[in-house]
This record gives structure tokens, sequence and C-alpha cells, in this order.
């Protein structure tokens, strides 16, 4: 599974010149962004690297690592919550509650259709206030 994700989803994962880039477009300094997110480029080095001692040899389990920022609920892993999308506004369809040491419930806020895609939020949901603006995926461009 791991070997059959592409690898760089996510800013931190991006080459130094698409880091650059990205960075040139949210404008300000890494700490301190002119748009969100805030420090869009740096989990893998802070997080991963840094606050975990994660390997800097080892490219696999920085993989996994950032597929645990990119594909989970915080520090969950969700059986099949990657085959979610990130979605606001109308498009958005699930409700997630996490009781923290006890359960993660993913439930439907609405009607879902036959055949429509299941959309939740990444930053828009009641306990993640938080990454409005510290997530970094490429659609906070299209929500911001």
């Amino acid at each position: 599974y791991l070997n059959a994700q592409p690898n760089d989803d996510i800013p931190s994962a991006w080459s130094d010149m698409g880091q650059e880039l990205f960075r040139a477009i949210a404008g300000g300094k890494v700490e301190d962004t002119l748009i969100p997110p805030e420090e869009p480029t740096e989990w893998l080095i802070y997080d991963w690297y840094g606050r975990c001692r994660g390997s800097r040899v080892d490219k696999l389990a920085a993989k996994a690592a950032m597929l645990v920022v990119q594909r989970s609920d915080d520090a969950i892993m969700i059986p099949g919550y990657d085959m979610y999308n990130h979605r606001n506004g109308k498009y958005l369809n699930t409700e997630v509650t996490t009781y923290e040491g006890e359960k993660h419930v993913t439930a439907a806020a609405r009607d879902i259709q036959p055949g429509e895609q299941i959309h939740n939020s990444y930053n828009r949901c009641k306990e993640c206030s938080g990454r409005r603006i510290g997530y970094g995926t490429a659609e906070i461009l299209r929500d911001y």
C-alpha cells in the first residue's frame, strides 16, 4: 500500500524548487505566511525529523509520516478515510466526531445520492478549528 502511494502529495514532500515556489505564492515567511497555511513546507522537517526524530535517510518512513499528515484525522489512521476527498461548502456531506481515547465517528451530514463522492473537511469540522490556518493540501488554494 505504502509504495503504491504518490510521493509528493503535500508541499512538505515536494522538491526544493517546488517548495520555494509554494512559499512565494503564500507570501511572507515560512512561519508567517500572508495566506494559509502557516509553515506550508515544514512538516517533514519540524515534525518528523525534529519532534519525532525520524531518520533522514529512511525515505519510506518519511513517506509514511507524510501519509499520516495527509490521510488521518490528526494522528489517528482511519481505515477507508483516504477514500474521502476534502471539499467545503455545498459539497461537504459528512460530519466527524472524535471521542478522544474512545472512538471516531464519520456520519452523513445530509442525504448522499448514489454515486456522489463522499467529502469531509480538513479544516471546517467541529473539532479542527486550528486547521483553518494549519493544514497544507493543494485544495487550500481553492478554498481560501
